[in-house]
This record gives C-alpha cells, sequence and structure tokens, in this order.
C-alpha cells in the first residue's frame, strides 16, 4: 500500500503546475514497468512518463572511455589492442569494459609485468565469463520480476539464443505454443530487448547483445533439448 502511494503522489507531482520545474529520472537494472506491474498488476501510473533508451558506445566513445580509465595506469592499450578488446565485448557498455579492464588488470599483476598483448585480451573474457557471480543477477532477476511459468518462457528464449546463436519469429512462436504463451509472447520478447538482454536485427532475427550473456547462458544450461 506504500509503494502504491508513492507511485499516485508522483503521479500527481508530475502532473501538477506547480512543479513544472521538477524532472524526475527513474533508473534501475530493471525496467520499472516490471516493478511496477508486480505492485499494481498495470502500469498505468507510468502512462504519462517518456522511456528513454540509452545505446551503446561508439567504437571512439568506448576508445575515450578506455584512455580515460586507464589513465595513470600501469598496463597501456594501444589503439590495436584497444580496438580488438571492443571487438570481443560487441555491446559497449561501461560495465562490460570494466569488467574487462579489471580481469586484464589483474591477470598483468599476476604475471608481474604491465605488458600485454591479445592473449591476455583472450584470457580476461574467458575469465569473465567463468565468474558467474557477474551474470547470475541477469538470470535470477527474471525469476525475481515474473511469475515462475512466465520467467521459465523467458529463460528459455535465452537459452535457445546461446545454444542456437539466434531465434527468428517462428521459432519464438514454436517455443510459445510449448510454453502456451501464444497471445502475449512478443511482449515478453520486448521485455528482453527493453532491458538489455538481446536485439532485433535487420533479418527478423534475435540474437543476445553481448557475447559475454551468451557464453553465461550456455555454460550455465550446458545441454538443451528443444523437445
Amino acid at each position: 500500500e506504500e509503494a502504491k502511494a508513492i507511485l499516485k503522489n508522483i503521479r500527481r507531482w508530475r502532473q501538477m503546475d506547480k512543479t513544472g520545474s521538477l524532472c524526475l529520472v527513474l533508473t534501475g537494472s530493471v525496467g520499472i514497468h516490471h516493478v511496477v506491474k508486480t505492485i499494481e498488476n498495470r502500469t498505468t501510473d507510468l502512462n504519462d512518463m517518456a522511456i528513454v533508451d540509452f545505446k551503446p558506445f561508439t567504437n571512439i566513445q568506448s576508445s575515450d572511455f578506455i584512455q580515460h580509465f586507464t589513465k595513470g595506469a600501469s598496463v597501456k592499450y594501444s589503439t590495436e589492442l584497444s580496438d580488438y578488446l571492443l571487438e570481443k565485448i560487441t555491446y559497449q557498455i561501461p560495465y562490460f569494459i570494466n569488467l574487462m579492464l579489471n580481469e586484464i588488470n589483474s591477470i598483468a599483476k599476476d604475471n608481474g609485468t604491465p605488458q600485454i598483448d591479445k592473449t591476455h585480451i583472450n584470457l580476461a573474457f574467458d575469465n569473465v565469463v567463468k565468474n558467474s557471480d557477474y551474470f547470475k543477477e541477469w538470470k535470477n532477476r527474471l525469476f525475481d520480476y515474473y511469475s515462475s511459468e512466465d520467467a521459465a518462457f523467458m529463460n528459455e528464449i535465452l537459452v535457445f539464443i546461446a545454444h542456437k546463436g539466434k531465434i527468428n519469429i517462428k521459432q519464438l512462436y514454436n517455443l510459445a505454443v510449448k510454453h502456451e504463451k501464444t497471445i502475449t509472447y512478443m511482449d515478453f520478447v520486448d521485455d528482453l530487448i527493453h532491458d538489455g538482454y538481446i536485439l532485433r536485427t535487420t533479418e527478423d532475427n534475435f540474437i543476445f547483445v553481448s557475447p559475454f550473456l551468451s557464453a553465461f547462458w550456455k555454460r550455465n544450461q550446458p545441454i538443451y533439448d528443444e523437445k
């Protein structure tokens, strides 16, 4: 009841003329629509809010980020190494970049030398994937914010993509039939897109946004039986 009252008040403040200079920015690792729907079983109290999608860094932004993050550090990144690191990450957001930089630093420290090459970047990538603590929350929050049946459906979509590399509309529908979600299945797909799990390609396939997530899901569920 307290949460519902907060939502009502925030909506009332947004619509009052007196608060025209007030700007509320609501952020989180999970879209607020999931949270509000869990509380109220609907999202009407958010209908007047604009959704802002954040895009990953461009190559130039990512390179600048690496140079800024490593300024004064012992481990240095040439343009070639920086480009190679970004190719490994693919989906260039600060979280993924920082995971790699921190792991590379640990490797360099263990080796007793700040000199790195592509083999160190490859090893860092493998080490990040093996440390499932980084990505367990991505899976756990599906089951935290959705019913067990809905979460199982979304998880199978991700497992399918991890093992097959992609999923198309027909394959999605087949999974929806299996889980009895033929009416709402695209809503769940949209949620996975909006929360940064997958993206839609120009060929109307769906793939993971990051090889990190793909490798985690495949490692977490190494055997997949489509039946």
